[in-house]
């Protein structure tokens, strides 16, 4: 799962922020309160964009589909209508997302099984790490010393 590509969570699986200094399992659960394993699958770009698309819909109205992603910049045009607002993707080593090609996605059971309506992500064959999302997210935290707060942009609106 920690090997894709790409990985998107819904921001309604997000419930709240951390505050700078020590996190706790219960700054996790208030956090990340679903119990949601994290799964990879394989999926094209088109139908990274058609999720995107979709996260994007709502926009300007908020959504809990609104997607978080990690692993690319997406640029989005909130002026275009819904399903037409992805302008591009680029990949975090700089490659453009290319609709023909395969990747590898990381998200969460939820999403994976077509929660929020993301049904384009339903039906694919998935891989469960057997690892929750909230454990994923300790584990990650108990290997560092301190946790930099990452600046880069991954969506970027015109």
């Amino acid at each position: 799962a920690y090997d894709s590509d790409i990985a998107l969570v819904n921001g309604g699986g997000l419930r709240s922020g951390l505050e700078k200094g020590k996190i706790s399992l219960r700054n996790l659960v208030t956090v990340l309160p679903y119990e949601n394993d994290v799964v990879t699958l394989r999926i094209t770009g088109r139908e990274v964009v058609q999720a995107l698309e979709h996260g994007f819909s709502a926009l300007p109205e908020p959504s809990g589909a609104f997607p978080k992603v990690s692993g690319m910049l997406v640029r989005v045009d909130t002026a275009k209508p819904g399903g037409s607002r992805v302008v591009s993707g680029t990949l975090a080593d700089g490659r453009p997302l290319e609709t023909d090609k395969d990747y590898t996605l990381a998200t969460v059971s939820y999403l994976a099984l077509g929660g929020d309506a993301y049904s384009v992500l339903a039906g694919k064959r998935w891989i469960q790490s057997g690892l929750p999302f909230r454990d994923a997210a300790a584990k990650y935290f108990q290997k560092q010393d301190t946790v930099p707060v990452d600046l880069s942009e991954r969506i970027l609106f015109q």
